[in-house]
C-alpha cells in the first residue's frame, strides 16, 4: 500500500478537491505555462524579459525533468545549472514548491517587497533561489513541482509524510546525476522552508548536506491554522488551496480545519519534530512575519543538529531572499558543507545574529552577534494593569476593579494599557500575559493580546518592512508591508490542555496540547496564560508599549485581499477583565487566590481544591528558593543596590517573592553592558549600574491590576550621559587579539564600506583568510586596517579606543605590504587612509592613499581588466573593478579635500569606466556615478592647482569641465538623479555623490568669472549648493542612521558649514529672511556633534567655527544640546530626537556665546587647520574674509 493510500485509509474523512488546471488558472495563465520537456541553453547575458536580471554565466535549463518516486509516479522539475557542470560537477539546491516552477513571482507583492526587478531573473520559483544568481555561484537550482501540482502526478498533500518521502526520492535522484558532485541542499522561504523542515524531521539521506529554512514553520496547527485553538481566518486557508494548480486532486485543508478543531493524529502527521534534524542548519528568522516568527525560532532552538545558526533580520522575507548580502552569506554556508570549502564559516559566524526593530521611530539594531536565544543575560520585570488610568505599573496594589470590552466582530474595540520607558530600552524574547477574565453569556471565549510600540505622544507606531518609495503613512495596512507587534491567542476552554512538561521551566512559554477542551461556566473568572510570539524592539526614552486585549485578530491582514469578512469565534458580546479580583472558588472561601493551571472549578472547599492550594504553596516556596540561589550566585550589583540609584527607583529582578498568583503577567528585562557590540562573556568586565525606569502618569490610588505583560528581553538600561574617560573606571578590558572581538569587528566592517562600494570583497576576504597566509586578497596588514576602521563605527568609546591599536599594528606591516604588493596591500592602504583622515590625520591619510594609487600599476590591477584571463572568475574580475573604482574615487575626493593634484592618469580612469560597464555587478551604478564625478573633478583640481591667479583660458576650461561634470550626473539612472522634492527616494550612495558635486560648485563659483555673472548670482549659487549639502546630510541621517554615515560626506559638510556661517556673518538679514535654512544649519551642527565620536576630525571643525562666531548671533547655534544621547546607545537616532525647538528656527541671540573649548579636538597641533583651504588669492576679495585659515583660539 502506498503512503497516499495509507493516509486515505487512516483518515477516512479526508476530502479532496479538483484544482484549476494550469492553462485556465488566473494566477498562471499570464505566464503561458506548458509542459515541455527539453534542454535549453541560456547564454550569458540572456534575459527572460526586459528589466530582469540577466544570466551571469552560460547555463543549461533541463526543463520538466522527470523525477521518479517510489510508488511509480513522477514529479517534474526545472534544473538550472552552469554549462560548465558537464565537466566541473556542482551541488544541487532543491526548491520544493506547490506554486509552479517559474510562474508566480513577488511581482504580486506591494512594490515587490522592496526587491528591484533586476534582482530576479523571472526563472525563480516563488520564494525560491534565483537560478541566474546561483548558477553563477556554482550551483544547480532545481525547482520541483510538488506531487499533484502543475504537471506532477499524484495527490497533493500539504506537507506530512507523503511529501517527506517524495523529497527523499528527489534527493536520491539528483545526487546521482552526472553533473552533480553528490551533494544536495535545500533552500527557500515560507512553504519552501517548511518543506525542508518537514522532510528532515521525518527522513534522512546521506547526500543531503545542508538546509536553509528561511522563515518557515514547524507546527501548522498552532502556528498557522489554529493559533491558540482559534481558527485563523479561513480566507487564508482557502487562498492557500486556491494557489495550487494541477490536473489531479488536492487535499481540502480548509475542511480539515473546521472538522478537526483539536490537535489529533491528522495534525500530528504534519507536525515537525525538529529535534530529529541532524544536518547543518542556517535558519533565517524575523519578528515581523505574519506566519513564520514562532516556527523559525522553534526550528533553531529545538533542532538536534550540533551545527546550526540563526540570523534574525530586520526587513521582510522576500527582500532578504534576493538581497545580495544575504545570498553571499548563504553561499558561504552552502560552500562549507556542499563543496567542503574551509571558508571560516564555523569559526567566524556567531550562533545568533539578532536584529531589534525601531518600528519606524528609531533605527533598527541590525544583526548584533549573540551566543543564544533567548538571551542568557535577562531580567524579570512584572507590570500590573490599572483599569482607571489604562496604564501598566511595576508595583502591585491590592484593589479590585474590572474593565470590559465588546468582543464579537473585527470592529469590536480592545482594552488597552500602556507603559512608557524613561530610558532607552531593548526588549527581546518571549512575552507572557496572564489575564483574569470572564464572560457572562457563553461557556467559552477567544482572547487575543498584542504588544504595540507607542511614541512619546502615546500614538501607535508601525514601521515599513523594507525599503519603499513612499513613507510608512502611505503604505497599505498589511503585515507584509508593515511591522506592528507580536500577538498571542487562546480559546479559554483550551486551558485544560496545558502541558507543563512541554512548557518552559520558568512558566514563561506555555504549551497547550489543544487535544481537549473544558468549557467554562458563564460568569466564572478564570486565569488565562497567553504566550505571545517572540518580539524584539528598541525604544527611545519616552516611548513605550501598549498592551491590547480583545476578542479578535488585532493586527492588519497579511494582504488586503485576505482581510476576513466575518468572524469565526466563540465570543459573547462582552468580555470582562477582572483587575485584582480573586477567582470564583477563592472568593467563596475568602482565601488568597491560588488556582490550579488545569482550572479546577469544583465546589468550594473540596479536597481537590485544598490539595491544589497546598501544592501551589510548595511550588512557590521552591521557586523562591531557586531564585534566591541564582541571585546569590550572580551577585549582580543592580539587583541589590536598589536604594543607591541616583533616581531612587528600582527594577525587580523577579517577582518570585510575591507568593500570590495574582502576580499574573511579569515581563522579562535584562541588564546588559552598554556596548553596542554584544561581546561574548569573559571578553569584558563592566560594572553597569544603569536602570530602566518605566514611567506611568497614573496618579491612581490603589487601582493596580493583577495581570501584565511578561517579557524575556535583552534590556539595555539607559543612564545619564557620562564623559568618555569615565569608562576607564568601569573595568573594561578588551584584548585586540581576541578572536571573537576580531570576528565581530570584521562582520561590522562588512556592513559598512567607505564608498558604498565593496573595496574589500567579503567572499574573497574570508576565503583567503582561512589559511591566515598572505595572498592576493588577504594579508594581516589589510585585516588590521579593516579592524581599525570597524572600531570607529562602534558606539562604545572602549571599542573605538582599540582603533588606534589596530592602526599601529597595520602601520608596523607597511614595509611588508610594499615589498609584497597585492590587492590586499592596496585595500589596506585605502582603509588605513580613510581611518587616519577620519581621526584628523589628513596628511598621513593622504600619503596612504597615494601608496594605494601607486600600487595600481605595480600589481597591474587595471591592466588585467580587459585582458583575456580564463583563470579568473567573474567574481574576481568584478572585485578588481570595484577596487580600482574605489581607489580612483577616494583619491579624487581627497584631492579636492586637500587641494592637491590627482596622481592617477586619466587613462586609468577610462579603463576603470570600461571595466565597470563590462563586469556588471551590484555596485556598478554606484561605481559609474563616482567615476563620472572623479574624472572632471580631477581636471578641475589640476586647474585650481596650476596657478595662484587663473587666466581666462583656465577659467574657460574650468567652466567646460564643470559642464562635463553636470552632463555626467544627468546621465545617471533614476535613484541617482537629484530631485529636490524626492531627495528621500535617493539611492543611499547617491547622497555622497551629490554632496561632492555641490562641494565642487562652491569652490568653482567662488572664483570671479570676469564675465556677465553678477557677484550676487554667484553668491546665490554658492549658498544654494551649501544648503543642499546640509539637507542631504540630514535626510540621509534621518533615513539611514548615523552608523551608515560615510567619511567621504564630511568634507562637503564642513565646507557647507563654513560657507553658511560666512554668509550669515556678512549678511545678517539672511537670518530673518532664511529662517528655515538657519534651522537646517542648526540641525546639521547638532548632527555633527553626535557624529563626532566616530569622526574626531569633526571636533576641530566645530571648534574652529565656534571660535569664529563667539559673540555673534550665531553663537547659540553651537550650544551643546542638553539631551545629548549617550555614546553607547544606537547612533542611528533621527535628527528630530535631539533637543531642537519644535517650532520655528532656533533662537539667535548675540548675548549667548560658546567657547571653542566646548568641543573635543584631536591632535590639533598636527593638522592643517583648514579643511578646504585653497591658496588662490582670488577667493579673498569675493568673500571679504581674511585669507588666513580659521584656527582655534
Amino acid at each position: 500500500m502506498s503512503t497516499t493510500e495509507r493516509l486515505k485509509s487512516r483518515f477516512p474523512d479526508l476530502n479532496f478537491v479538483k484544482p484549476i488546471e494550469v492553462k485556465n488558472h488566473p494566477r498562471y495563465k499570464p505566464y503561458n505555462v506548458e509542459f515541455k520537456p527539453e534542454q535549453v541553453v541560456l547564454p550569458k547575458g540572456h534575459a527572460k524579459e526586459d528589466g530582469r536580471r540577466k544570466m551571469l554565466v552560460d547555463s543549461v535549463l533541463d526543463r520538466d525533468t522527470k523525477i521518479p518516486l517510489r510508488d511509480g509516479l513522477h514529479v517534474y522539475g526545472d534544473i538550472f545549472r552552469p554549462a560548465s557542470s558537464d565537466e566541473i560537477k556542482v551541488p544541487a539546491v532543491i526548491c520544493w514548491s506547490p506554486y509552479g516552477k517559474s510562474s508566480i513571482s513577488i511581482d504580486v507583492a506591494w512594490h515587490r517587497s522592496g526587491v528591484p526587478k533586476d534582482w530576479t531573473s523571472g526563472y525563480e520559483t516563488f520564494e525560491g533561489l534565483d537560478p541566474a544568481d546561483w548558477c553563477r555561484r556554482g550551483y544547480a537550482v532545481v525547482n520541483v513541482d510538488a506531487r499533484g501540482t502543475q504537471f506532477s502526478e499524484g495527490t497533493y498533500f500539504f506537507w506530512g509524510q507523503q511529501e517527506a518521502e517524495d523529497i527523499y526520492d528527489t534527493i536520491d535522484f539528483l545526487s546521482k546525476q552526472p553533473w552533480c558532485n553528490g551533494s544536495v541542499c535545500m533552500g527557500g522561504n515560507s512553504y519552501l522552508a517548511k518543506a525542508q523542515v518537514n522532510y528532515a524531521s521525518k527522513q534522512s539521506h546521506p547526500a543531503l548536506k545542508a538546509l536553509a529554512p528561511w522563515e518557515g514553520f514547524t507546527d501548522i496547527y498552532r502556528q498557522l491554522f489554529r493559533r491558540g485553538g482559534i481558527a485563523m481566518h479561513n480566507v487564508f486557508a482557502t487562498g492557500y488551496q486556491w494557489a495550487v494548480a494541477g490536473k489531479h486532486e488536492v487535499e481540502d485543508i480548509n475542511k480539515m480545519i473546521q472538522t478537526r478543531p483539536l490537535f489529533d493524529e491528522y495534525w500530528a502527521d504534519k507536525y515537525d519534530d525538529v529535534s530529529k534534524i541532524n544536518v547543518p542548519l542556517y535558519v533565517l528568522a524575523s519578528f515581523n512575519n505574519p506566519f513564520h516568527v514562532q516556527g523559525s525560532f522553534d526550528t533553531f532552538r529545538q533542532a538536534g543538529s550540533t551545527k546550526k545558526w540563526m540570523r534574525v533580520h530586520s526587513s521582510f522575507e522576500w527582500y532578504e531572499m534576493y538581497e545580495a548580502k544575504s545570498n553571499n552569506d548563504l553561499q558561504r554556508f552552502y560552500d562549507r558543507y556542499c563543496k567542503g570549502i574551509m571558508n571560516g564559516w564555523e569559526s567566524d559566524t556567531p550562533p545568533v545574529r539578532l536584529s531589534l526593530y525601531g518600528v519606524g521611530s528609531i533605527p533598527n539594531i541590525v544583526e548584533r552577534p549573540e551566543t543564544e536565544f533567548p538571551l542568557a543575560q535577562q531580567r524579570l520585570e512584572t507590570f500590573y494593569l490599572n483599569s482607571a488610568t489604562k496604564t501598566l505599573h511595576d508595583s502591585l496594589i491590592d484593589s479590585e476593579s474590572s474593565t470590559s470590552h465588546e468582543s464579537h466582530g473585527f470592529d469590536a474595540p480592545s482594552s488597552d494599557f500602556i507603559i512608557k520607558f524613561s530610558d532607552y530600552t531593548e526588549v527581546a524574547g518571549y512575552a507572557k500575559v496572564r489575564l483574569w477574565m470572564s464572560c457572562k453569556e457563553k461557556d467559552d471565549m477567544d482572547v487575543v493580546v498584542q504588544l504595540r510600540k507607542i511614541d512619546s505622544d502615546g500614538k501607535l507606531r508601525a514601521g515599513l518592512n523594507f525599503p519603499a518609495p513612499v513613507p510608512e503613512s502611505e503604505a497599505p495596512e498589511a503585515e507584509t508591508a508593515k511591522t506592528y507587534g507580536p500577538q498571542g491567542f487562546l480559546r479559554a476552554s483550551a486551558v485544560a490542555s496545558r502541558d507543563e512538561a512541554r512548557s518552559s521551566p520558568d512558566g514563561q512559554e506555555v504549551f497547550y496540547r489543544h487535544d481537549r477542551v473544558d468549557k467554562i461556566a458563564p460568569g466564572t473568572v478564570v486565569p488565562l496564560d497567553i504566550t505571545l510570539w517572540p518580539m524584539g524592539m528598541v525604544f527611545a526614552a519616552g516611548e513605550g508599549i501598549m498592551l491590547r486585549v480583545a476578542g479578535h485578530f488585532l493586527s492588519a491582514p497579511v494582504v488586503e485581499a485576505m482581510r476576513p469578512k466575518e468572524t469565526d469565534d466563540e465570543n459573547c458580546d462582552a468580555q470582562t477583565i477582572a483587575i485584582g479580583t480573586k477567582c470564583t472558588p477563592c472568593q467563596q472561601m475568602d482565601l488568597s487566590c491560588s488556582v490550579d493551571h488545569n482550572g479546577d472549578r469544583r465546589r468550594a472547599g473540596s479536597r481537590r481544591h485544598v490539595e491544589t492550594l497546598e501544592q501551589r504553596i510548595l511550588d512557590l516556596e521552591g521557586l523562591l528558593h531557586r531564585t534566591t540561589q541564582r541571585r546569590q550566585q550572580n551577585d549582580l550589583p543592580w539587583e541589590d543596590d536598589v536604594d543607591a540609584r541616583p533616581d531612587g527607583t528600582g527594577v525587580p529582578v523577579a517577582s518570585s517573592h510575591r507568593t500570590t498568583t495574582n502576580v499574573a503577567a511579569p515581563l522579562y528585562a535584562s541588564p546588559s553592558s552598554t556596548l553596542d557590540l554584544s561581546l561574548a562573556e569573559g571578553l569584558l568586565a563592566i560594572g553597569s549600574h544603569g536602570t530602566s525606569c518605566p514611567s506611568s502618569n497614573s496618579g491612581a490610588h490603589g487601582l493596580t491590576s493583577q495581570y501584565g505583560a511578561r517579557q524575556q528581553s535583552h534590556h539595555h538600561h539607559g543612564r545619564p550621559c557620562i564623559e568618555e574617560d569615565e569608562f576607564a573606571h568601569l573595568g573594561i578590558a578588551l584584548d585586540t587579539n581576541t578572536i571573537q572581538v576580531k570576528c565581530r569587528l570584521l562582520q561590522s566592517f562588512f556592513r559598512y564600506q567607505p564608498l558604498w562600494v565593496n573595496a574589500v570583497d567579503e567572499n574573497l576576504f574570508w576565503e583567503n583568510r582561512e589559511s591566515h597566509e598572505s595572498s592576493m586578497w588577504y594579508s594581516k596588514f589589510l585585516e588590521a586596517a579593516m579592524l581599525a576602521s570597524a572600531c570607529r563605527l562602534s558606539n562604545s568609546s572602549a571599542v573605538r579606543a582599540l582603533g588606534e591599536q589596530y592602526s599601529i599594528q597595520a602601520k608596523a606591516d607597511i614595509l611588508q605590504a610594499l615589498e609584497n604588493p597585492s590587492a590586499a596591500s592596496m585595500q589596506g592602504f585605502l582603509m588605513l587612509s580613510e581611518y587616519e583622515v577620519s581621526q584628523g590625520h589628513e596628511r598621513m591619510g593622504w600619503q596612504f592613499c597615494g601608496m594605494a594609487c601607486r600600487l595600481l600599476t605595480d600589481i597591474g590591477l587595471y591592466e588585467s581588466l580587459d585582458a583575456p584571463d580564463d583563470t579568473e572568475t567573474i567574481h574576481i574580475k568584478r572585485a578588481r573593478s570595484n577596487l580600482l573604482g574605489a581607489c580612483i574615487s577616494l583619491e579624487g575626493i581627497y584631492c579636492m579635500y586637500l587641494g592637491h593634484p590627482a596622481s592617477i592618469p586619466r587613462s586609468i580612469h577610462q579603463a576603470a569606466a570600461l571595466s565597470c560597464e563590462r563586469y556588471q555587478g551590484p555596485h556598478s551604478t554606484t561605481l559609474k556615478a563616482w567615476l563620472g564625478l572623479c574624472g572632471p573633478m580631477a581636471d578641475i583640481c589640476d586647474i585650481l592647482n596650476s596657478s595662484r591667479i587663473l587666466s581666462n583660458n583656465a577659467k574657460s576650461r574650468l567652466s567646460t569641465h564643470n559642464a562635463n561634470l553636470q552632463r555626467s550626473l544627468d546621465k545617471l539612472p533614476v535613484g541617482f538623479l537629484y530631485d529636490e522634492e524626492h531627495a528621500a527616494d535617493f539611492d543611499p550612495s547617491a547622497y555622497g555623490v551629490h554632496m561632492q558635486y555641490c562641494k565642487i560648485q562652491i569652490l568653482v563659483h567662488q572664483l570671479p568669472t570676469g564675465g556677465d555673472t553678477a557677484p550676487e548670482t554667484q553668491r546665490d549659487q554658492i549658498y544654494g549648493a551649501a544648503v543642499r549639502i546640509i539637507r542631504l546630510l540630514l535626510i540621509y541621517r534621518q533615513i539611514h542612521g548615523t552608523e551608515h554615515m560615510r567619511s567621504v560626506m564630511l568634507d562637503a559638510v564642513n565646507l557647507a558649514l563654513e560657507t553658511l556661517v560666512g554668509q550669515y556673518l556678512q549678511h545678517r538679514e539672511l537670518m530673518e529672511t532664511r529662517k528655515n535654512d538657519v534651522r537646517w544649519l542648526h540641525l546639521a551642527i547638532k548632527s555633527m556633534m553626535d557624529i563626532q565620536p566616530h569622526f574626531p576630525i569633526i571636533g576641530r571643525t566645530l571648534g574652529s567655527l565656534a571660535g569664529t562666531v563667539e559673540g555673534t548671533p550665531l553663537s547659540s547655534l553651537f550650544r551643546a544640546t542638553e539631551s545629548y544621547v549617550p555614546s553607547w546607545l544606537s547612533s542611528s537616532a533621527a535628527a528630530e530626537m535631539y533637543a531642537e525647538p519644535r517650532s520655528g528656527p532656533p533662537g539667535i541671540s548675540g548675548n549667548e556665546s560658546v567657547t571653542s573649548e566646548t568641543f573635543l579636538v584631536d591632535d590639533i597641533g598636527q593638522l592643517d587647520p583648514s579643511l578646504l583651504y585653497w591658496p588662490n588669492p582670488q577667493v579673498e576679495p569675493f568673500w571679504g574674509l581674511t585669507p588666513e585659515p580659521l584656527t582655534m583660539t
